[in-house]
């Protein structure tokens, strides 16, 4: 318990101790509430301390309040480390504690490959500049993690998928790596060769046709390493003054993928404000652990509510800044998490065009649908991902527990993946997976009603399961 004068004395001093002798009438107050109300004191100040480093407000401006919070160099160190957790373009606010653009962007690779960040696409260019490719990125981060003795599961979801998507090392990868090097360790006492096990460039991965190409900065070393084909290419970009080039026009022709893989040109994925993006069924999703930093909190953020909205109505709907919400759109495209949804673009740019009765008479025949919307626990999606059912079942286990939903056309996939579950003398836990499998069915299977699927048969005791 606590003494207190009264509740204004609470707003006005709420981390203040209050005696007998400093207050003339006191009342007596539970201690769990003063101390509620020192935590939000405490929450508005930092609070209002973050909305300063983000404004630019110099250490000289701050409020007496904020100054009494943080010295100058504890200031300064916010501003660094929130730069930092949020990749902010150099300019005003990196200014007030780093000078040069050069060592800001260096120690900003540094601090987010230590943290094993995801890397920041949307200063691709900049990084690029000095010497910092995605895979050269993900390539120091795995030696360092190597012989560091960590865990494959250290490394946080959206960034082991990325080094999955760029080098081919997944889980069991790993996993032999690490006995490589530790076996070479307990010859040696040292690793120093490890980095030469590592891939040497990136893997070949998918493209879009409507990303975009950039030349980087390539060295007189790696222009002599390329053959014809890539030279000849590599010189029409850069004769032609261009910036950027669409993937389509390149794609086929000869040379394109080795300036890829000798990271002589790197991809960029712009996304516009009209565009509209889904979740498609999750293939390479690495299920690790989250980090609980701000990039991949604000990514996981879109990435649960991304649903064939456009991206400016996605930005509304976050109540988040424009700019922001493209960018991560443009990550999770790239990780292969958000796919464009032509359809949608094409359906909104047809009711844009249409009049309004037109609007409201589609509005209608729309409403006459039936639709069916099926709530599960994540416990289902688990059971599902953990039984190995069936060979293309767990992606779309996998998509129902981080997203959380499925679209229609998942959903007559999902159920013809849970037709092909064969459960003969299954018993114990594999038992339960499969009676989750014929549950999910038999929901599916009776809220469409139009699916005409034969009824699973338990070969349990209790005879039919329906």
């Amino acid at each position: 318990m606590i003494l207190v004068q009264s509740f204004r004395v609470i707003f006005e001093r709420p981390c203040e101790i209050l005696t007998r002798q400093s207050v003339g009438n006191l009342l007596v107050y539970d201690f769990r509430v003063w101390t509620k109300f020192c935590e939000m004191e405490i929450d508005s100040k930092e609070a209002a301390l973050l909305h300063s480093i983000l404004e630019a407000v110099s250490y000289e401006e701050l409020t007496n309040k904020l100054k009494n919070l943080v010295s100058e160099k504890e200031y300064a160190d916010r501003i660094i480390s929130t730069c930092f957790d949020r990749n902010i373009v150099f300019g005003k606010v990196s200014k007030l504690a780093i000078k040069s653009e050069l060592t800001y962007y260096q120690a900003m690779e540094k601090y987010c490959r230590e943290r094993m960040r995801i890397y920041p696409y949307h200063l691709q260019e900049r990084m690029v500049a000095i010497e910092v490719s995605p895979f050269t990125y993900y390539r120091k981060m795995l030696r360092a993690h190597l012989e560091s003795e960590k865990s494959y599961d250290q490394l946080p979801n959206f960034t082991a998928a990325d080094v999955l998507r760029l080098t081919g090392i997944g889980r069991n990868e790993y996993i032999d790596l690490l006995n490589q090097s530790r076996s070479k360790k307990s010859i040696t006492n040292s690793i120093s060769g490890m980095l030469f096990q590592l891939p040497s460039q990136p893997i070949d991965f998918e493209l879009e046709s409507w990303w975009m190409v950039r030349v980087g900065y390539p060295t007189t070393l790696q222009i002599q390493g390329l053959s014809a084909a890539a030279k000849i290419m590599l010189d029409s970009m850069m004769d032609s003054g261009d910036k950027l080039f669409q993937v389509a026009k390149f794609a086929s022709k000869p040379g394109f993928r080795e300036l890829i893989q000798k990271e002589i040109v790197f991809i960029e994925i712009p996304v516009v404000e009209s565009d509209s993006f889904r979740i498609p069924v999750l293939e390479g999703f690495v299920m690790n652990r989250l980090s609980g930093d701000y990039i991949e909190s604000f990514l996981y953020k879109v990435f649960s509510t991304l649903s064939s909205q456009s991206v400016k109505e996605l930005s509304e709907l976050l109540e988040e800044d424009l700019n922001l919400v493209s960018q991560a759109v443009s990550t999770l495209n790239r990780l292969g998490f958000a796919e464009k949804d032509d359809e949608a673009e094409e359906e909104n740019n047809l009711m844009d065009a249409l009049s309004l009765q037109e609007s409201n008479d589609i509005k209608e025949d729309k409403e006459d649908q039936s639709k069916l919307a099926l709530i599960y626990d994540s416990n289902l999606a688990a059971l599902l991902m953990m039984g190995n059912l069936s060979a293309g079942l767990k992606k779309h286990a996998v998509t129902m527990f981080e997203v959380g939903q499925l679209r229609d056309d998942q959903i007559d996939a999902l159920t013809e993946e849970l037709r092909l579950i064969d459960d003969y003398g299954a018993d114990g836990d594999a038992e339960t997976y499969f009676e989750a499998g014929r549950a999910l069915l038999l929901a599916l299977v009776t809220g469409y009603k139009t699916i005409i699927l034969p009824l699973f048969w338990s070969h349990s005791n209790e005879g039919d399961y329906v």
